[in-house]
């Protein structure tokens, strides 16, 4: 499992947007697999920078709670 974190351009146009995500990995038997994702995003305009970065931050403590045993 992974996480892709992304943010956009400033004064990109609010709505509908297409990402296309590729991904290259090798199996266990070392032979290499393409996956290509499309997904479909909502840009929305950014109301509070506080949101951002708590969320970020929160991210990380969970990550560090989690490597540490100490909760979900």
């Amino acid at each position: 499992p992974f996480e892709v974190q992304f943010r956009v351009a400033e004064g990109a146009d609010a709505g509908k947007h297409n990402l296309i995500l590729r991904i290259t990995y090798q199996d266990d038997l070392n032979q290499q697999h393409v996956e290509t994702l499309e997904l479909t995003l909502d840009v929305e305009e950014v109301r509070s920078q506080g949101n951002i970065e708590t969320s970020s931050i929160g991210g990380f403590w969970v990550w560090l709670r989690k490597i540490l045993g100490l909760g979900p």
